[in-house]
C-alpha cells in the first residue's frame, strides 16, 4: 500500500513538472505496454509505407 502511494506522488511529480516524455508507456495512467507497442507499429508501417529503410532489434531481457 506505501509503495503504491509513493509510486502515485512520484509518477504525479513527474508529470506535473514536464520531467518525463509522453512517449514514456507502462506505469503511466492511460498508458501501457500495449500502447506503446501499437504507437510503434503505427511508426514502422508509415515508414514501410513511404517507403523508408526499417530496422528493428528486439531484446529479450526477461532473464537479465
Amino acid at each position: 500500500m506505501f509503495e503504491t502511494i509513493i509510486r502515485d506522488q512520484v509518477v504525479e511529480f513527474l508529470e506535473v513538472n514536464k520531467l518525463i516524455r509522453d512517449s514514456q508507456h507502462g506505469f503511466r495512467k492511460g498508458s501501457s505496454c500495449l500502447t506503446n507497442t501499437l504507437l510503434f507499429l503505427d511508426k514502422v508501417l508509415h515508414s514501410v509505407d513511404e517507403r523508408h529503410d526499417v530496422d528493428v532489434v528486439f531484446l529479450d531481457l526477461a532473464k537479465v
